[in-house]
């Protein structure tokens, strides 16, 4: 079976191998997994993953969310595995059955739909309330929006073609709502979308959720609203209307659910012990904030952990006055989101037939070197993850520049060496011409071998 699985996985539970090698033992493929910033605390789990056959683990230095860690992984297995069929995304935390991912990727070899989605049955009898009305409201909202009835919108098992990972990369969002976001472009674009019947599993009640009930289902209905009328420009008073009135009727519903007389007294509630959350963090932003006003503890590299502030009532949501460490960290933040930001930007090739320019690669080098030395290695894994060969000019500019570490010239250097002939011949040529360069010597026996040398004039 030709696809690659990928798994995106924030402070996961000790089951996380198992769980894979279970999900191994049905379908022989290649995993990719992406400790999205889980921490110290979490990586002997995710050695203990790098350590099985067949299984390549991917590290965020921060929580960026569940989005960003997706897309971590199909820019990878786009490069890595040229001739896969697609991948097939699954959630870490044991919602979808090994058979289920099997039948998925089974479907998407063997149909021509663009996009797989494993639907599950959402029906009262099978669903916590607070998960049915929200997935129930959702496909309402969607369908009037798309005119297209989708019954399960929010399944993190999905599947997609290889040839379409660039279109999903340049999908906004990084949290939750990339997956609604990258549905609503598909459908919105004509892209085929087919549905595979899967198993509704969800452990302990699905109480484990940081799914807040009103807040999180509005936020992504905000995602489908800006998606339609970025896309069906034509249509805004209908889906306004539409939307309006679907809107109306869940905050209704929510406000019902959300009374405390529809709980159960506490003497009649479950005693649960909660486990650590297998999904990202659902917030939209790239980066969480490192040291907060009232910091509680460090971990061991060094991150603050975000604690809330307080007051001498314990309530106050003033801020203490900023440190002077707290100020530089804070600008060093905005300076690692300002080159995240760019990298962005060139996720796919450029609009027009110019391609990159020697003004893109002089001030992607100039960003890159704005970002202070300790956050630079994560900064650069991200973009040559991401970057498509397309657009790997973009790297000319870093690696011509000797003021930079042997480490991270090689670093970008290897990369280069990894890509597409045509993409990589020249931008060793730049090289060869600087005999001063460290890569100098190892670029003139490639270009020699491959008679790709300057001719001299």
């Amino acid at each position: 079976m030709d696809v690659v699985l990928a798994m995106p996985a924030f402070m996961p539970s000790p089951a996380l191998p198992e769980r894979l090698r279970s999900l191994r033992a049905e379908m022989d493929v290649p995993v990719v997994v992406v400790d999205d910033g889980s921490g110290a605390k979490f990586r002997t789990i995710f050695d203990e993953v790098a350590a099985m056959p067949n299984c390549t683990v991917l590290r965020h230095e921060a929580n960026r969310g569940k989005g960003a860690a997706l897309k971590t992984a199909f820019a990878f297995i786009a490069r890595g595995f040229p001739k896969c069929a697609g991948v097939v995304a699954v959630d870490s935390d044991g919602q979808h059955a090994p058979e289920d991912c099997r039948r998925l990727a089974q479907a998407l070899v063997s149909e021509t739909h663009a996009l797989q989605l494993g639907t599950r049955d959402l029906s009262l009898k099978n669903t916590p309330f607070r998960s049915w009305w929200g997935n129930r409201w959702t496909s309402l909202l969607f369908g009037l929006l798309f005119r297209r009835w989708i019954p399960d919108t929010q399944t993190g098992l999905r599947a997609i073609r290889r040839a379409d990972i660039p279109f999903f990369l340049s999908v906004p969002g990084d949290g939750y709502e990339y997956e609604m976001a990258a549905l609503a472009r598909a459908v919105g674009a004509g892209m085929a979308v087919g549905m595979t019947p899967v198993r509704t599993i969800y452990e302990h009640g699905n109480e484990s959720s940081h799914f807040h009930p009103l807040r999180d289902t509005l936020r992504i209905h905000g995602v489908l609203l800006s998606t339609f009328f970025a896309m069906k420009k034509k249509n805004l008073i209908v889906g306004f209307v539409l939307a309006a009135i679907a809107i109306a009727i869940l905050a209704a519903m929510l406000r019902h659910a959300d009374k405390p007389g529809d709980a159960p007294p506490p003497s009649e509630q479950p005693k649960t012990v909660h486990a650590p959350s297998d999904r990202p963090s659902d917030k939209p932003s790239a980066r969480p904030r490192r040291n907060p006003p009232r910091p509680s503890a460090t971990d061991a590299g060094g991150r603050v952990k975000t604690a809330p502030s307080a007051g001498k009532s314990g309530t106050s949501d003033e801020e203490a006055p900023l440190t002077e460490k707290e100020r530089l960290d804070r600008e060093e933040e905005k300076l690692v989101e300002a080159f995240d930001a760019l990298t962005d930007r060139w996720l796919k090739p450029a609009p027009d037939e110019k391609g990159v320019t020697m003004e893109d690669v002089k001030h992607f080098s100039e960003q890159f070197r704005k970002v202070p030395k300790g956050r630079r290695n994560e900064c650069l894994n991200r973009a040559l993850n991401l970057l498509p060969d397309e657009n790997v000019m973009l790297l000319a500019g870093i690696v011509m520049d000797k003021t930079l570490d042997t480490e991270t010239l090689n670093t970008v250097y290897n990369d280069i060496l990894n890509r597409d002939e045509d993409v990589k011949k020249p931008i060793l040529q730049q090289i060869f011409k600087d005999k001063d360069h460290p890569c100098w010597a190892n670029t003139a026996w490639i270009l020699d071998v491959t008679g790709s040398l300057p001719k001299k004039k």
